[in-house]
Order: C-alpha cells, then structure tokens, then sequence
C-alpha cells in the first residue's frame, strides 16, 4: 500500500524567462480565456483552481505564457471576462510591469458576436467591431455598440464568438470552439 499523498499549499510551475503571467483570474475562467487566446505558438501552463485571498470564493485560475504578447482585444478579453485579473510581464525572469485592473479597450475586435441576428456580421461574415459604451463592474452589466448595425445590447445579450454569453462563462459553463 502506498502512503497518500500530502495535500501542498504552494504552486509548481516552472518560472518562465520571458512572457506573460495572467493571474486572478475568476475561478473556472482560465480556460476559457485561454481558448480565446492565440497560443499556438507559445508554450502555455494554466493554472486552475489556486488558494487566492483576493478573489471572493478563495479560489483562482492562472495562466502562465512563455514569449509573446496581448494584444488590446486579447486584453479587453481579460478585463471583460475577469475584472479581478491581473497581468504581469516577465523579461529576462523578472517583472518588468504588472497591469491590474486590466483596462477594457474602447473597441472590441472579433471576440464578440453581435445579438442583431440580421446584422450583416453574423449572416455574411466580416470584421465585427463593437464600441464599449459601460465597462462591467459587478453591479452595471457590460454594454457594448455593434460598429456596423449600430444595435446596442448589454449584459446576457453579450456573447463571445464561440456563442457562450458572459454570464455562462464566469459560472464555468462553456464549450471550446476554435
């Protein structure tokens, strides 16, 4: 018989030397945000369900990305997704800068679908392009302008490209969609 193994309170991952670390993320979030994200090309570790004392519940995600960058709509993910989070820089295995709260961008790219079911974006395709009228907070829902068919929608209307609304997201309910 062997003996149980001992529960750990610390983490261990690998410190990457240049990249990204996106930490406090709401707990069940992490991998959504990172299905969002284009790593392909990046050695990733994602980090689910950490001891945090700065989120409500006590739990985290993390995300650790060795190279590359975010770019502002990858950003406006984070923000939108987990106000909480925060992102730090690592450059030659130190921390070089730390962005927390993650700003939302005025505009969001593609990571949206619009909820204007005739909306030329989601019958023929196309860049879809949304101006952000009201940032989340956690009593105002998440507003946002389709750029194109100029419909506004807010809180459960919001829905990513995979089809998951936003408050199915951060209850962990979704689906991985490229």
């Amino acid at each position: 018989m062997t003996a149980p193994t001992e529960p750990r309170e610390y983490m261990r991952i690998r410190p990457i030397h240049n990249g990204t670390v996106i930490d406090h993320l709401l707990p069940g979030t992490g991998l959504f945000i990172l299905n969002l994200l284009d790593y392909t090309t990046l050695r990733v570790t994602p980090g689910l369900n950490y001891n945090s004392d700065r989120i409500p519940g006590g739990k985290k995600d993390i995300i650790y990305m060795e190279g590359g960058d975010l770019t502002a709509d990858q950003m406006g993910v984070i923000a939108v997704i987990s106000p909480s989070a925060t992102i730090n820089w690592i450059v030659d295995g130190k921390l070089s800068r730390k962005t927390h709260p993650v700003p939302v961008p005025d505009e969001l790219g593609d990571i949206l679908l619009c909820s204007n079911a005739k909306c030329t974006t989601n019958t023929e395709g196309g860049s879809r392009r949304f101006k952000v009228l009201q940032q989340p907070t956690d009593t105002d829902p998440f507003r946002v302008l389709c750029r194109y068919c100029e419909k506004e929608f807010y809180g459960p209307l919001v829905r990513f490209y995979t089809g998951q609304t936003l408050k199915d997201v951060r209850r962990g309910r979704f689906e991985f969609r490229r």
